[in-house]
């Protein structure tokens, strides 16, 4: 198959079992020793800097994936991220998401048929408290935890402005022992 969540599912790694390896499947590929299947899959760990882009789009996360610490993510203007069932992008590192005003960064669900819950949502990490995250012009679509900041305080806090939250099932931003700056944000 070519579906990467029918793949994925078939895998028992870190996403079933936290003590379990992580393993990373991609690229696609259209057959045995076939060609790289076209789009922009994504799952494991980040452990370079890396630059989504409206060129790229749209990113479909498989599986978890997680940015390392000191490592940075950059996701640019316009760019779509889907998100497979049951599955959380987790920031130990930076993350810049460089929305403009009517040209958002989307992150949503990869199903069909969206509801609240289909993914976990974005964690910044204690980790993270490292280096500042900024969020701005974005918008959090179908997630459990739309955005989970867990520990992230001084001395760099996260900056979110501008972000709209919808259909998140637990909550649209989730505060557990930090100090961000949020403002103009719609749950």
């Amino acid at each position: 198959t070519d579906d990467a969540t029918v793949v994925n599912d078939f895998i028992y790694d870190h996403h079933e079992s936290s003590g379990s390896a992580y393993i990373d499947f991609l690229p696609l590929l259209d057959g045995s020793g076939g060609a790289s299947i076209n789009g922009s899959y994504k799952l494991g760990f980040i452990d370079g800097d890396e630059t989504w882009s409206v060129d790229g789009s749209p990113y479909i996360m498989v599986g978890d994936v997680i940015v390392d610490q000191l490592e940075t993510i950059t996701i640019e203007a316009g760019t779509e991220v889907m998100v497979d069932g049951n599955t959380s992008l987790t920031i130990n590192g930076q993350l810049l998401v460089q929305g403009t005003e009517g040209n958002e960064v989307l992150f949503t669900s990869n199903q069909a048929s969206p509801s609240a819950g289909d993914w976990q949502g974005i964690t910044l990490s204690s980790a993270s408290s490292y280096q500042t995250c900024t969020l701005s012009y974005f918008r959090v679509e179908y997630a459990t935890k739309g955005l989970y900041l867990n520990g992230n305080q001084a001395p760099y806090p996260a900056q979110i402005n501008n972000g709209t939250f919808y259909e998140c099932s637990n909550s649209g931003i989730y505060v557990n022992n930090s100090s961000p700056s949020i403002s103009n944000c719609s749950v």
